[in-house]
């Protein structure tokens, strides 16, 4: 699945000791991010939800809310505390959460986080070192922080 909004990688997270990844809540027809789909209930999406807010209580999400709008503030502040309708698909809603704020400053990811989704790419969207690599470079949090040689040596590409 393609997401036309930007990926970028913003505060730092202590797990993966670096920036981690966000979709900017503004839709724009030439930005393009790889999805990933997965059919899961409603109930599912809350329990992810409830994890990645760290909400130890009960969560409510208005998902008419954030069909009708496009998006649903359910927790603020937080760092995943928005919900965005993507579409549909087969007659399913599409929801992803991100956080409500796009004017984040971009931090640098790990390496190892790099790696986690290298292999997501590869293994959902059989993408080659090269377009790896044409796909990173260009993401805030990549572009200020790793030059084309070390991107090129994370993604596993050989220099000449």
């Amino acid at each position: 699945m393609y997401i036309s909004a930007e990926l970028y990688f913003a505060k730092v997270s202590k797990n993966w000791n670096g920036g981690i990844a966000f979709i900017r809540t503004t839709f724009n027809p030439t930005a393009s991010t790889y999805g990933r789909i997965y059919l899961i209930t409603k109930g599912q999406l809350i329990d992810i939800a409830r994890q990645k807010t760290n909400t130890s209580t009960s969560l409510e999400i208005d998902f008419e809310k954030a069909v009708k709008n496009g998006s649903h503030i359910f927790k603020q502040p937080s760092w995943y505390g928005n919900l965005l309708y993507l579409g549909e698909h087969n007659g399913f809603p599409i929801f992803t959460i991100t956080n409500e704020q796009d004017s984040q400053s971009s931090t640098k990811p790990s390496n190892d986080y790099l790696k986690t989704i290298i292999d997501g790419l590869r293994e959902s969207h059989w993408l080659d070192n090269p377009a790896i690599f044409d796909y990173l470079k260009t993401k805030h949090g990549i572009i200020e922080n790793y030059s084309e040689e070390k991107l090129r040596s994370i993604i596993g590409e050989k220099q000449d």
